[in-house]
């Protein structure tokens, strides 16, 4: 028996005052990077919204960051600055992953 492999669209939304043209989803599976930021999947601006679909296995758990730039240095951080846990999605039929950044890491 096959694996089902399922559609999972990752959205973005940027509530920062810094204007990005793209961002990057930083990740525990290969797709996404294997946490090497250079690796990362790379998600453009599409009528204004960060959106991008990709496919993976049904049942797999992805944990993931986004970024500003393909380095740590430009993580997601929470409302007041603060680290924040990594996004967690498990994938199911048509799954969906929203994510809001408040604030990526000050240099």
């Amino acid at each position: 028996m096959e694996d089902k492999v399922c559609c999972v669209t990752f959205y973005v939304d940027n509530k920062t005052d810094k204007d990005v043209d793209c961002v990057y989803i930083c990740g525990n599976h290969p797709k996404l990077g294997n946490w090497n930021p250079a690796k990362a999947l790379k998600v453009k601006k599409d009528n204004g919204i960060f959106r991008i679909v990709r496919r993976f296995d049904e049942g797999t758990t992805l944990e993931y960051k986004v970024l500003c730039k393909p380095n740590w240095e430009g993580v997601d951080k929470g409302m007041w600055g603060e680290e924040i846990v990594n996004h967690t999605v498990v994938v199911e039929s048509a799954t969906k992953s929203p994510v809001t950044v408040y604030n990526w890491r000050q240099n």
